[in-house]
């Protein structure tokens, strides 16, 4: 049962986005993410990576005009150091990703509106092995996706990678 409700839980967050109709400026929007997180690089020369994982997370955003907006972003994922430089007897990582990003869209009559967003903040990576320490580093991060907006709707169905 609690399998269930958290695939529900993460349908809604993925599928769905408290948002203004595209013709307004300067509203707040509300928004929930749920998806993996694939690594694009080795940890270390010697091969080490970490596992894709699941992604929960969400934000705040401000529609500064109708193809414009800044939003506040903040992600939660987990996955498992993987490779033969350190031997854990715990290999999981939760990683914290928070930070800000400028979205830039292409409303359109039919509700779709393709957008491209860059951005920067802080991950904070959390080792579950006892005796290492968690560590905080700068990141930037660049993505595109695409919302749908259904007529007459406050919500938004959108993809983004």
């Amino acid at each position: 049962m609690f399998h269930a409700r958290r695939l529900v839980l993460s349908l809604f967050l993925t599928c769905a986005a408290f948002a203004p109709a595209s013709g307004q400026a300067r509203a707040l929007v509300v928004f929930g993410q749920a998806g993996r997180m694939f690594p694009l690089f080795n940890v270390s020369v010697s091969g080490d990576d970490m596992s894709p994982g699941r992604a929960l997370g969400g934000g705040l955003g401000l529609q500064l005009g109708e193809t414009t907006a800044l939003r506040g972003t903040f992600n939660i994922s987990k996955s498992n150091h993987r490779g033969p430089t350190v031997d854990l007897t715990n290999p999981t990582f939760t990683r914290s990703y928070y930070g800000l990003d400028l979205m830039f869209g292409a409303p359109s009559d039919a509700g779709l509106a393709p957008y491209f967003f860059f951005g920067s903040g802080r991950i904070v990576s959390d080792p579950a092995e006892p005796g290492i320490d968690s560590f905080t580093k700068l990141a930037g991060r660049a993505g595109t996706g695409i919302n749908y907006v259904p007529d007459n709707s406050f919500y938004v169905l959108f993809v983004e990678a």
